[in-house]
C-alpha cells in the first residue's frame, strides 16, 4: 500500500540522497495515481491510500505531502522541462484540489479552513486541524514557486490568492493568546496520533521551501512557535500533556 503522507515525506528524503532515477520513477508513479477514480469526488486527488480501497475522503495532509515531494523531485532537477510540460496538466490539477475545496464549502467542509478525513484529523468524520492545513498551505506557496519558474503567471497568482486566504485562515483557528506567552499555535486532540507536537508544523514544514532558521526568514512565525514550546513545556497536568511520539 502506498500511505500518501509517508510517501511525500520519504520520497524527499530519497531525492536528498541522490536516487534520481528511482525519484523519478516514484514521480511517474504518483501522478498516475492522482487520477485512481473516487467514488466520492471527481476531482483528481492523492488518497490516504493511493493505490487502495477509499479511507478516508480528503486526507488533505497526504495530498500537501505529495505535492511537496514533486516539488523536491522538479527543484533538484531530477526531471527536465519537457517532463514538466509533458505533465504540467496534472500539476494543476493537484494544486487545484485545494482550491477545488475552497471554492465548493458545501461538498467539502471548507469554513475559513480545509476540513480533512486523516488520522491528522478524525479520520473518516471531516474535521479541522492545523497540521492537514499547514501542509495544504506549504504545498500551494510549492507551487506557486513553480508556476512563477515556468512563466505560468495566471495560476502563480492564482494559487498565491488561494494560499493567502488559507493562510488567513489558520492563523484565525489555530492560534490563541496565552495568559503568559502571548500568540500560540493549537491543534486538535482528537485524532489517532499520540503526540502533540502537530502544532509545530510550521516550524518542520518551513525547510522545504524557504530555511532552517526560521527565526531569519519569519521572525514573526519563529515567536509564535517558540511561545508554542514555553506553553507546553509547562503543561504538566492535562490528560494531552502525556501525548508523545507515535510512529
Amino acid at each position: 500500500n502506498i500511505w500518501t503522507r509517508d510517501l511525500g515525506r520519504g520520497m524527499m528524503e530519497v531525492i536528498e540522497s541522490g536516487e534520481t532515477e528511482r525519484s523519478v520513477k516514484a514521480g511517474n508513479e504518483a501522478l498516475r495515481l492522482l487520477y485512481e477514480p473516487s467514488s466520492r469526488y471527481s476531482h483528481p486527488r492523492w488518497k490516504r491510500v493511493a493505490n487502495g480501497p477509499e479511507r478516508g475522503g480528503k486526507e488533505n495532509d497526504g495530498h500537501g505531502a505529495m505535492m511537496l515531494f514533486i516539488y523536491r523531485l522538479i527543484q533538484h532537477h531530477c526531471v527536465d522541462k519537457d517532463w514538466i510540460k509533458n505533465n504540467w496538466k496534472a500539476l494543476c490539477d493537484a494544486a487545484e484540489w485545494f482550491c477545488w475545496q475552497m471554492d465548493h464549502p458545501k461538498q467539502s467542509g471548507f469554513d475559513k479552513v480545509l476540513s480533512s478525513e486523516s488520522e491528522a484529523s478524525t479520520q473518516q468524520y471531516g474535521s479541522f486541524d492545523l497540521f492537514s492545513n499547514y501542509n495544504a498551505y506549504m504545498a500551494l506557496k510549492a507551487f506557486v514557486k513553480l508556476a512563477g519558474q515556468f512563466e505560468d503567471k495566471t495560476n502563480e497568482a492564482r494559487w498565491n490568492q488561494y494560499a493567502a486566504k488559507l493562510h488567513e485562515g489558520i492563523m484565525n483557528m489555530f492560534t490563541t493568546i496565552h495568559p503568559r506567552y502571548g500568540k500560540i499555535f493549537v491543534d486538535i486532540t482528537n485524532d489517532c496520533w499520540t503526540y502533540e507536537y502537530k502544532r509545530f508544523a510550521p516550524l518542520f514544514l518551513a525547510p522545504d521551501l524557504y530555511t532552517y532558521d526560521l527565526a531569519i526568514q519569519d521572525p514573526e512565525l519563529y515567536q509564535i512557535c517558540y511561545n508554542t514550546y514555553l506553553a507546553q513545556k509547562e503543561d504538566f497536568f492535562s490528560y494531552a500533556s502525556g501525548r508523545q511520539m507515535g510512529y
